[in-house]
């Protein structure tokens, strides 16, 4: 045998070895991705069940958190006798204590009225005023209770509201809310 075919015959095997190394690592990690992508597609809806029932809780506790500062807001605001007599005052001054309200609660508008449920003052519509207002919210507020609940304004937004009774601290008498 020459030296060229002993040399060739060593290629072709070294060749072999290498195919088959390469076929093995090939199927290796072809077998590897198969797998993981096996349990990847087979843990992923419970990760995102987990995640989804997570985001309810975490919404819940935002709206509770948000619902509390602006009650604890209104009802100290609600406690100052000036705000009374205004109300029942100049209609300018009414709509500058529902912007202080607003500022002070950070809160995206804020209504005011009488001890009848008539608007004295809209933040988000200063010009508004004189419509008799009604509804769960004011109903319960003229009751003397503060109550918190949702609001579906005109531009299809829903709000978080708040109605907190402004009652007369010597009669106990709600005089706007």
């Amino acid at each position: 045998m020459s030296a060229t075919e002993a040399a060739g015959g060593r290629g072709g095997l070294t060749l072999k070895v290498f195919a088959a190394t390469a076929g093995v690592v090939v199927t290796v990690l072809a077998v590897a991705l198969l797998l993981t992508s096996i349990r990847a597609s087979q843990t992923a809806p419970a990760a995102i069940d987990r995640q989804l029932a997570n985001t309810g809780e975490v919404a819940r506790q935002f709206i509770e958190a948000e619902n509390a500062k602006l009650a604890s807001g209104a009802k100290v605001a609600a406690q100052n006798p000036n705000i009374i007599a205004a109300v029942a005052g100049d209609p300018s001054s009414v709509l500058d204590l529902a912007t202080t309200y607003q500022e002070m609660l950070d809160a995206d508008y804020v209504l005011l009225t009488d001890a009848g449920g008539v608007l004295k003052a809209r933040t988000d519509r200063p010009g508004a005023s004189g419509d008799t207002l009604g509804g769960p919210l004011i109903g319960q507020a003229l009751e003397g209770r503060q109550v918190a609940g949702y609001v579906n304004q005109a531009d299809e937004r829903l709000y978080l509201a708040v109605a907190t009774p402004l009652t007369d601290l010597a009669s106990g008498v709600v005089q706007a809310v």
